[in-house]
């Protein structure tokens, strides 16, 4: 019985700062992603022929913005969710 209570003391102090660091480093990533769409860097394949004025650059700047607040206000559970959907709708549109 002790043992879970001590278990549910250590999720409850460590699980805010996990998820913080959680949304700062996917942050991160989503900033590379956006970063290498509209700037080509670092270097993907895929990115090579983005245009831009197309849905995959207003994608890009989507993704750029949103992920630069989620790093900003990594508490914020609503910027984190806008910021995770951002741009996955422009795989649809691309080849």
């Amino acid at each position: 019985m002790q043992t879970a209570s001590v278990m549910k003391e250590l999720v409850g102090t460590w699980s805010p700062r996990i998820l913080g660091v959680l949304r700062i480093v996917s942050g991160l990533m989503f900033f590379e992603e956006g970063t290498a769409k509209l700037f080509n860097w670092p270097h993907v394949e895929l990115f090579d022929n983005v245009q831009l004025i197309s849905l995959l650059a207003v994608a890009a700047v989507g993704t750029a913005i949103n992920s630069r607040r989620l790093i900003q206000s990594p508490r914020r559970r609503g910027q984190a969710a806008t910021a995770a959907r951002s741009g996955q709708g422009h795989w649809r549109f691309s080849d």
